[in-house]
């Protein structure tokens, strides 16, 4: 039974430490390709701002799917292959036009992989003793090794993050095969209106300042990396980068359960707010 125990615990452990190297390669790299078949620093902007419109609209639609199927982790499969597979499309032409139409595609699968898959770790580590943490450190450790070893690929061949990105996608998909079976709350037939969540304040509170951390986040994202090779670094210092990014997490990843019990998850909300929004100034 402990054997088994530990399987499961080494699968949610790949499962986050190879879907977060998927992660480092598109959102750090994607902006350098852009630019790099020539598009302006506005255009980029505009192209990338779809994605989160897209999200919007996605994400809704892949979690009512996820809550009424049998399986949560089929869910994650159809994403993980879709998201994969629509990535292939980029290098294929370089019209803005056909490149808004592949990120929104892409974006519709891609979206709700990481919130899915937090999904069936959380339902799963509740029936257990196990803490999320550990585990999500599982992911800051191979975005950051991905983030170095993909830039220094990256720094000859920038148009290999497609490629790579679906590697990824696939052999995140497989381990989802390994992974234990998680239901959706409706897949019995059982529905829940929406009005239930919109008359929670706490919850609606907690949306409206996650909505204002996200803007932070996607400008960050979408100019981040061209203004850091605009300053003289290329992309192996960019891959660097994100490794010094991503080590600030540790701390909490490996300490959140006692931070927690100690201050509450209000307060850390609002000081990772605070902090999130003084790095960017």
């Amino acid at each position: 039974m402990k054997e088994k125990s530990a399987r499961i615990y080494l699968l949610f452990l790949g499962l986050y430490g190879i879907a977060y190297m998927g992660s480092a390669i598109f959102q750090t790299f994607l902006p350098v390709y852009l630019k790099g078949i020539g598009l302006t620093q506005t255009s980029i902007a505009t192209l990338l701002s779809f994605g989160p419109l897209v999200a919007i609209l996605a994400q809704p639609v892949w979690g009512s799917v996820g809550d009424r199927s049998g399986s949560k982790n089929r869910v994650l499969q159809i994403l993980l292959l879709g998201s994969g597979i629509t990535v292939l499309l980029f290098p294929l032409s370089d019209l803005y036009s056909y490149l808004l139409i592949v990120i929104c595609v892409t974006t519709f699968f891609q979206a709700s992989i990481y919130p899915l898959s937090d999904a069936i770790t959380l339902e799963y580590l509740s029936r257990t003793k196990w803490n999320f943490g550990p585990i999500r450190l599982a992911g800051t450790i191979g975005f950051a090794l991905m983030s170095v070893a993909f830039g220094m690929i990256a720094k000859k061949h920038i148009d290999s993050i497609f490629n790579a990105y679906c590697l990824i996608m696939l052999l995140t998909f497989f381990i989802c095969f390994k992974l234990p079976k998680i239901k959706g709350y409706q897949s019995q037939g059982k529905k829940v209106s929406i009005l239930v969540l919109l008359k929670n304040r706490k919850l609606m509170l907690f949306m409206l300042l996650n909505f204002f951390i996200q803007i932070t986040l996607g400008y960050y994202y979408a100019f981040f990396p061209i203004y850091f090779q605009e300053l003289g670094a290329d992309n192996t210092l960019l891959g660097w980068s994100m490794v010094f990014s991503s080590i600030s997490e540790l701390p909490f990843l490996l300490f959140g359960h006692k931070i927690v019990e100690r201050l509450g998850i209000p307060k850390i909300l609002l000081g990772t707010a605070f902090f999130r929004r003084s790095g960017g100034c």
